[in-house]
C-alpha cells in the first residue's frame, strides 16, 4: 500500500484550508445600522419604518418624575424597591399596536440629596400586530422590535403609574419625559471575510504546489527502484592446456 508522505497531508491541509477560507468570499453577516432618530420633548413620537427595520424605543425621564411627581406615579410592582410604571402604545397607520410596560427604579444619589429613575424591567402586554420580537433592547434604547408591516409608527405614554396621561394632563401635572425617541435600525449584509479571501487563494496555490511537487519527485524515485541493473558481460576463463606427444601448447576457453 503506497503510503501518503508528510508533504502531501501538509499540502492536503493547505489545500482545505485554503478551500473553506475562499468560500467565506459571499458568505454574508447580518448588522443593523441606525439611519434616523425621531425624538420629541412630549408624550409623543413618531416615525416611518419599512418592513425587516428594527424599531428602539427609548424614554428619557425628566427629573420632576423622581421628585415631585413620583408620589403620584408610584405603583410598587417590585418588593422592596421604589418603582413606577411607563405604559407605551405603540400602533401604526393600519390600527395595528402593541402595548408595552416598562418599569423604572427609583435611586437615590450617593448623598441621599437627589434621586433618578433607571430603567429595570420591559414586560410587553399585548400586541394585535405590526411589531414582532418585542423585548428589552440589548444596546441603545429600552424597547426594541422587528417591524412586520410597513407604515408610520407612532409611539404614546399612556399610563404613568396607574394614572392616564389625560387624567395628569386635566389636573395640571402632566410633565413629559426629557425625551421620547424612535430610532429606526436598517438591516444590511456585511461581507467582511472578503478580507482574508485572498489568503485562501494563497493557500491553495501553496497547497497545489507542494502536492504536486511531492507528486512529481515520488515518481521520480520510484522510477529509479524500477530500472533493471545492467548485466556485466561474463568473463572468460583462460586454460592452457599441453599436448605430451606433440609437445604443442594451446588455450582453450572454459565457460
Amino acid at each position: 500500500m503506497k503510503m501518503v508522505s508528510t508533504k502531501s497531508y501538509l499540502g492536503i491541509s493547505l489545500l482545505i484550508a485554503g478551500i473553506l477560507i475562499a468560500s467565506l468570499y459571499n458568505y454574508p453577516v447580518e448588522k443593523y445600522v441606525k439611519t434616523d432618530t425621531y425624538s420629541k420633548r412630549d408624550f409623543t413620537v413618531s416615525g416611518y419604518f419599512n418592513s425587516g427595520d428594527r424599531l428602539v424605543l427609548d424614554i428619557t425621564p425628566d427629573k420632576m418624575w423622581s421628585t415631585f411627581l413620583f408620589d403620584w406615579i408610584r405603583t410598587d410592582f417590585i418588593p422592596k424597591r421604589e418603582d413606577c410604571r411607563i405604559q407605551v402604545k405603540i400602533n401604526n397607520t393600519y390600527g395595528e399596536s402593541t402595548v408595552i410596560d416598562i418599569i423604572f427604579l427609583l435611586l437615590a444619589s450617593p448623598t441621599g440629596e437627589e434621586a433618578s429613575l433607571m430603567p429595570y424591567a420591559v414586560y410587553p402586554v399585548n400586541s394585535t400586530g405590526g411589531l414582532t420580537n418585542i423585548g428589552k433592547a440589548e444596546t441603545e434604547g429600552l424597547v426594541e422590535a422587528t417591524v412586520e408591516t410597513e407604515g408610520e409608527y407612532t409611539a404614546s405614554i399612556v399610563l404613568m403609574g396607574n394614572l392616564t396621561v389625560s387624567f395628569l394632563k386635566a389636573v395640571g401635572n402632566a410633565v413629559p419625559p426629557k425625551s421620547i425617541r424612535l430610532l429606526r435600525y436598517v438591516k444590511i449584509y456585511d461581507y467582511k471575510y472578503r478580507q482574508i479571501a485572498p489568503v485562501g487563494g494563497f493557500l491553495i496555490v501553496a497547497g497545489l504546489t507542494i502536492i504536486a511537487v511531492d507528486y512529481r519527485w515520488a515518481k521520480k524515485v520510484a522510477r529509479r527502484r524500477h530500472v533493471l541493473p545492467k548485466r556485466l558481460p561474463n568473463r572468460q576463463r583462460l586454460f592452457l592446456r599441453v599436448d605430451v606427444t606433440s609437445n604443442e601448447m594451446s588455450f582453450f576457453n572454459f565457460n
